[in-house]
């Protein structure tokens, strides 16, 4: 039976932690480690961690750091950084939120899928099934686009932490990363550089998690709404999120980025304050056979607005 690690971070998560927890530990033909770290919560939910790790010895928490809040990103970060040193192993390592319920197959389906890849930085990640705070299903899809090219970059990220799974060899390469000391979300940032560096990601188009939409998430299953891009285009002092990623993969791990890749990063890089590289950006993207006449169109937009 192949050993995991679940990494959970919790925030003041009383209402729903009890409910996940059980649903981790109820995961079916895998040997389940949980590293579970608080972020400084106000309400009951060191307790109820406390709890669940005495009755439990597969639980194992970070007890002296609870009460430092780092913020998702750097809390998900410290629990990769920790699991990698203190279960040498383990070879396959996921992220949880604390307000989810998992499916009894979800581990046994990542690993099962990304045992080709073991032996080298791999990234799984799956569909969601959308439910309300009682875990009713709402009457909508997971709508996930992926084309398997590079330009899937320029997308909005599909692959959620609370979906994905990454071999060892990839969190070796997370290990002395400090993406959280930027404005990059953890499973944003893990994605593309597995796309920069072509690195074999895997798409499981069956929903493995109850993915609650309450209101109080993170991030949520936000619909595409072109007036919100275009508020978000117009916003003083707005960080350019998928042009700072591209410097800092670019800066912290080139030895991994592929020649065509590295291009087109730096491309875009230098289209902040260069027309013709701009135009060079668009010419690539408006010759790829796998994007339609609408997303060609929105591309160039939000290249010659520096939207990225």
């Amino acid at each position: 039976m192949e050993k995991v690690c679940i990494l959970l971070s919790t925030y003041n998560g009383e209402k729903y932690v009890n409910e996940q927890i059980d649903s981790l530990l109820a995961q079916e033909n895998v040997d389940v480690t949980l590293l579970v770290r608080d972020d400084g919560s106000k309400d009951n939910t060191v307790n109820i961690l406390r709890e669940y790790a005495e009755k439990f010895p597969n639980i194992v928490i970070l007890e002296k750091e609870f009460g430092n809040n780092f913020n998702v990103a750097k809390s998900f970060a410290f629990l990769l950084k920790s699991a990698c040193k203190m279960f040498s192993d383990i070879n396959y390592f996921f992220f949880a939120d604390q307000d989810d319920f998992w499916l009894s197959d979800k581990c046994f389906r990542a690993v099962d899928k990304l045992k080709v890849h073991s032996s080298k930085p791999a990234l799984y990640f799956s569909k969601k099934k959308l439910v309300n705070g009682k875990l009713d299903p709402l009457d909508k899809d997971d709508v996930i686009r992926l084309t398997g090219s590079f330009w899937d970059y320029f997308d909005r990220s599909n692959a959620y932490g609370c979906t994905m799974c990454m071999t060892r060899p990839l969190v070796h390469l997370l290990e002395k990363d400090y993406f959280y000391k930027h404005p990059f979300l953890h499973d944003n940032y893990i994605y593309r550089l597995c796309l920069a560096g072509s690195l074999p990601i895997v798409y499981d188009n069956t929903e493995t998690i109850l993915y609650r939409q309450h209101g109080n998430n993170v991030a949520g299953s936000v619909k595409r709404n072109v007036f919100r891009g275009l508020k978000k285009l117009f916003k003083k002092d707005r960080v350019h999120i998928i042009r700072e990623m591209s410097k800092y993969i670019l800066e912290e791990h080139s030895e991994i980025v592929s020649k065509s890749s590295r291009r087109i990063l730096k491309l875009l890089i230098a289209s902040q304050g260069s027309a013709r590289a701009k135009f060079k950006l668009i010419k690539l993207y408006i010759k790829q056979k796998n994007r339609s006449l609408k997303e060609k169109v929105m591309f160039s937009i939000m290249i010659l607005t520096n939207y990225f």
